[in-house]
């Protein structure tokens, strides 16, 4: 009997050790802009999620819709980050490129303010927040976004909640086994 609790005990050790828990969601397309609150906690070593996030130049590897991520700029004051984008929905993919400059902040945060010279967004803003918890790492993020382009009404929504989700889920996933 003891065998099996011990066991038991084991396995679901096991089971814990990779796991990824969704406590927030909110994904929303109003006024034109794409508004994304997530939160989620994954059993992964904080201090190598944040070096990985933090690691721009290769933030394609994380993400599958990142076909290219480069510093384009580096100094002691600010960091440029110019993105490739390939988005595909139903099998269509689009081409698209986004500049940034980042900023880390003094509790470890970083912040993406979008550079509107790129023809695709207007405007925009990314925060990502990697906190250190019990059970591993809870990161948030946060993204209010202006397209330059139209998005449908209704199915236009339905689209963007279902995209972000699935590429939020493959990013968290891919730390998840990188950083566990």
């Amino acid at each position: 009997m003891v065998k099996w609790i011990i066991s038991l005990l084991a396995m679901s050790g096991a089971a814990q050790s990779n796991t990824m828990s969704i406590h927030r969601s909110d994904i929303d397309y109003y006024q034109g802009q794409i508004v994304i609150d997530y939160r989620l906690t994954l059993s992964a070593n904080p201090q190598k999620v944040k070096n990985m996030l933090s690691d721009y130049q290769n933030f394609h590897q994380i993400s599958r819709l990142i076909s290219e991520s480069r510093v384009s700029h580096e100094d002691s004051d600010k960091t440029m980050l110019h993105q490739k984008l390939k988005p595909c929905l139903f099998g269509i993919c689009y081409s698209l490129s986004k500049e940034q400059q980042l900023f880390t902040n003094e509790n470890g945060s970083i912040s993406a303010v979008f550079v509107p010279k790129q023809k695709y967004f207007d405007s925009g803003y990314e925060q990502w927040n990697v906190i250190s918890n019990e059970l591993g790492t809870t990161i948030e993020y946060s993204a209010n976004v202006t397209p330059s382009f139209s998005v449908p009404p209704f199915i236009g929504t339905w689209l963007i909640r279902k995209f972000v989700n699935d590429e939020i889920n493959a990013i968290a996933k891919q730390i998840l086994e990188k950083c566990a």
